[in-house]
């Protein structure tokens, strides 16, 4: 352009947020803005070919960072996009089985996996999460926020086994009389009419034992907890039909005589010994 004469070079910013400041070097000049466009006007009287480099921005990329323009006595514009950079945010559970399907929700994005862990690309910001459930399972730490500043972030939540109780009522046995369950192999025992066992939900393999003259009706069930509790329920009789029992058949003078040599006990207590005792 001949002397006097304004030609403009103006660069133009897309992607960044209302008032983020930026700014561009052009030549030995820089110019920075919180708007939407940097112009330089140049007076001179040839044509000159300028570098120019745009400063970066905290949590964003340019799609030109530097670059040559050459002064032709005409207005030139430069489009620079910017693109938030992204990190990962690692959500991560303990204690599913392996290979259970799960899934999370970050900033309204959900996304599942099988394995332990998922992860989200996300730019600079604070966002919730949650974990959803898995039947069977509830879950410690099931929802929260998670800051990403410059970084990659991740949150751990914890799935524990939701249980439910298996309730063995027992009937028929006299009172104090041990009697036996087995669940899964696993062996508990009981004095009382009723033993509850914590598990999680599955089906399970139960069999009533005891070692008395008494027997059980059913001795084996078989109980599938699904969200519930369950009730099982045993009816114990005698083998011999009489009363069962350690006093089972040694007729009434020998119950008199055991009972005979209790009379202390008997005197000091006003009851009889606990193997005698109803409930």
């Amino acid at each position: 352009p001949s002397k006097g004469t304004a030609a403009t070079i103006t660069f133009y910013e897309m992607g960044l947020p209302a008032g983020t400041d930026w700014s561009v070097s052009l030549g030995s000049r820089t110019a920075s803005s919180t708007g939407t466009m940097i112009t330089f006007d140049h007076i001179n009287g040839q044509y000159t070919t300028y570098s120019y480099s745009v400063a970066s921005v905290n949590g964003y990329t340019a799609s030109l960072s530097a670059g040559s323009i050459n002064e032709n006595g005409k207005d030139q514009n430069v489009i620079v996009t910017y693109k938030p950079v992204m990190y990962t945010v690692t959500l991560k559970e303990s204690g599913l089985p392996a290979g259970t399907s799960w899934s999370a929700t970050l900033n309204g994005t959900t996304e599942s996996s099988t394995s332990a862990s998922i992860s989200f690309q996300v730019p600079n910001g604070t966002y919730k999460f949650s974990i959803n459930s898995v039947p069977g399972f509830h879950s410690k730490g099931a929802s929260g926020t998670v800051t990403v500043n410059g970084a990659s972030a991740s949150e751990t939540v914890t799935y524990l086994a939701t249980k439910f109780l298996i309730i063995i009522n027992e009937t028929g046995l006299p009172y104090g009389d041990g009697w036996v369950v087995s669940v899964n192999g696993k062996n508990y025992t009981s004095l009382g009419t009723e033993l509850s066992i914590s598990e999680p939900a599955a089906t399970y393999n139960i069999t009533v034992s005891t070692q008395s003259a008494y027997s059980p009706t059913n001795q084996h069930y078989s109980v599938t907890l699904n969200n519930s509790d369950s009730m099982v329920n045993v009816t114990f009789s005698s083998a011999s039909g009489n009363g069962g029992g350690i006093y089972a058949g040694i007729g009434i003078g020998a119950v008199v005589g055991v009972l005979g040599s209790f009379g202390a006990v008997t005197a000091l207590t006003g009851q009889l010994p606990w193997r005698l005792r109803r409930k």
